[in-house]
């Protein structure tokens, strides 16, 4: 077997369990967690609540679906269904056959080499790590590009952008300055930092590493809170039931959920709990009837959604 060059796995290869290891990666893997569900419900909430729903039908990737809608808007509504779902479904693919034959690359020409089993290690390896780092580079760099290019779009075509639209522009400032701000660390902790203070390998293991991922975990799964925070239509979404059922006196049920009118503005004909008496309780007045049956007929009158 080739003699390991890998510090920790000659401190590490007798010890069995690690406790500095669980808990450094537990902590990094919380934060992963927590990102993951917030940029889950993110996609849910998207999905079920029409308002939300994009020309494509499906709001996945806010900035490539809208830079589509801007440049592009007359192509872009007599395209196919889920046109910007399938493109970037596709990008995701490609980019996981070539992250998959990268590590390869650094598995393969290095399958003696005892180490220890961190995901990272045949990524980092001398006849990979060059392209590793680059592509991590040019994917933040494009997706800066993308938010930058809507922004300045917006910007320069107010008059004839939808108020609804311009309103992204304060999300996408606070994507871009999240991001920057995360990525300039990052740059920080590994190209001054280290440097000047010349960290061994186990300083960086424990304590830079661990700041990177976490800074760059946070940045990819701050985009649910700045939405809900940013996004009057994703704060009210998040905030409501996905669907509300109310029967009238008559017994016809009066279900509907927020529609998006011809301003962009939220609306719903579903009476609120306060005004409506749920049922059981005392019957409601004439007037309440009879806006619930008009509810019901505009309910009838709704297209379906394709």
């Amino acid at each position: 077997m080739a003699p390991s060059v890998d510090p920790f796995y000659g401190l590490y290869m007798n010890k069995g369990f690690v406790p500095i290891e669980i808990i450094t990666s537990g902590i990094i893997a919380i934060i992963c967690c927590v990102a993951i569900g917030l940029n889950s419900s993110l996609v849910y909430v998207t999905i079920k609540t029409t308002s939300l729903h994009s020309p494509c039908k499906i709001l996945l990737c806010i900035g490539i679906d809208r830079l589509i809608g801007v440049i592009f808007p007359i192509w872009y509504k007599t395209s196919g269904k889920y046109l910007t779902f399938k493109f970037i479904i596709g990008i995701c693919c490609i980019r996981s056959i070539i992250n998959g034959f990268n590590t390869y690359i650094g598995s393969s020409a290095h399958w003696e080499k005892p180490v220890m089993c961190l995901l990272g290690d045949p990524s980092q390896q001398p006849e990979n790590q060059y392209y590793t780092n680059i592509s991590a580079f040019i994917i933040y760099c494009g997706e800066f590009l993308c938010y930058a290019l809507i922004w300045l779009i917006i910007w320069h075509q107010k008059s004839s952008i939808p108020e609804k639209v311009k309103k992204l522009t304060i999300s996408l400032s606070v994507f871009m300055s999240i991001g920057l701000l995360c990525n300039i660390l990052n740059t920080i902790f590994s190209k001054v930092i280290m440097p000047l203070l010349n960290f061994d390998a186990f300083t960086i293991e424990y304590f830079v590493l661990p700041i990177s991922l976490s800074l760059q975990s946070m940045a990819y799964g701050s985009t649910t809170p700045v939405l809900y925070f940013c996004n009057e239509q994703y704060r009210t979404a998040f905030r409501r039931p996905v669907e509300t059922t109310t029967l009238s006196p008559d017994n016809k049920c009066c279900r509907s959920p927020d529609e998006e009118d011809e301003t962009g503005e939220l609306r719903s004909c579903t009476p609120t709990p306060s005004k409506y008496p749920r049922l059981g309780t005392t019957t409601s007045s004439a007037s309440d009837c009879s806006i619930l049956r008009v509810c019901s007929q505009q309910r009838n009158q709704w297209p379906r959604q394709g």
